[in-house]
């Protein structure tokens, strides 16, 4: 390195010089280093928030998707809630309706015992009773079933 002007040239200042130029060299060497450094990890921060934003992100998706399925499974247990009591509503009224369906089988069956009892004692009353396969006729004034034969 030259020496500057206004300083005296000797061999200490020589040698002065020479240790600062091989001193900044080196320093130099340093900084670039260290400069280098600096924006790997520079680099590296900026990726780092990046994941980091991402891993927010995700965050608030799954909490946003937790608490859709919070409030599906409310909504579920809700519905779980209204069916059960349904289905009790829906049992005591079946119950209610078997229950008088009975009472109505019992009041037809009365009827019926009361309705044979009225053909038994009307049976009694018809004298004759008609098959399918016979004619009836008038002969003379009365009904009669049978085959007419006429004489002559």
């Amino acid at each position: 390195l030259p020496i500057p002007q206004g300083y005296i040239e000797s061999e200490e200042s020589f040698m002065a010089f020479e240790i600062l130029g091989s001193l900044n060299k080196v320093l130099n060497e340093e900084i670039l280093k260290i400069s280098k450094d600096y924006e790997g990890i520079n680099r590296l921060i900026d990726d780092k928030q990046a994941q980091i934003k991402k891993i927010n992100d995700s965050l608030k998706d799954y909490n946003a998707q937790l608490a859709k399925l919070q409030s599906l499974k409310q909504k579920q247990i809700s519905e779980i809630n209204k069916q059960k009591t349904d289905r009790t509503i829906y049992a005591k009224k079946l119950d209610d309706l078997q229950a008088q369906q009975e009472e109505l089988r019992k009041t037809l069956n009365q009827l019926k015992i009361i309705n044979d009892k009225e053909n038994v004692n009307s049976s009694k009353n018809d004298t004759k009773i008609v098959k399918n396969n016979q004619q009836i006729r008038q002969l003379g004034s009365s009904y009669q079933g049978g085959s007419v034969k006429r004489y002559t």
